[in-house]
């Protein structure tokens, strides 16, 4: 592995890169979710919410709120990829 550190050194700028996109684009999106998936199952566990009828109002909501998250996570992981794809050509090229 030291053999090859010099190496590593003359990509450190484009690890540092891929480093803060990968924290940016997928990890943080995850952790927001993940909270605010707790934050509703506190509510469910305290007993505020409770299970809908499907079609009641607050079932929509619910299911928009989840849709909404999830879309956002996809967005960010494809985003992710295609920058890491197009890195990862951009230095095999």
């Amino acid at each position: 592995m030291w053999e090859h550190s010099d190496k590593l050194n003359q990509k450190s700028e484009t690890w540092l890169f891929l480093l803060q996109l990968l924290i940016l684009a997928v990890v943080y999106p995850f952790w927001w979710v993940l909270r605010f998936h707790r934050r509703i199952n506190d509510l469910y566990v305290a007993g505020e919410i409770t299970e809908q009828a499907p079609g009641s109002p607050l079932n929509e909501v619910l299911e928009v709120a989840e849709e909404a998250m999830n879309g956002g996570l996809f967005q960010t992981m494809t985003i992710f990829g295609v920058l890491l794809g197009c890195t990862v050509f951009w230095k095999l090229a």
